[in-house]
């Protein structure tokens, strides 16, 4: 395990959610907890599926199911 890329994929996870759910920037100032809860989650999930291995990156398993 290695914690090396754990910060960029949160990072990568959050913009990620972002993406996915079309937030935008007018919405970040104005989003209820249940949606921060979700974007904060993802950076969560991303991050976690990284630290489980050596590589920097999120594994390919991972990735499949973000489909």
């Amino acid at each position: 395990m290695s914690t090396i890329g754990a910060g960029d994929n949160f990072n990568a996870g959050m913009i990620a959610a972002i993406y996915k759910n079309g937030i935008t920037g007018e919405h970040l100032a104005t989003m209820g907890e249940d949606m921060w809860s979700k974007v904060i989650s993802s950076g969560i999930d991303f991050a976690s599926d990284v630290c489980m291995s050596y590589e920097n990156y999120i594994s390919e398993e991972f990735a499949e199911n973000l489909k």
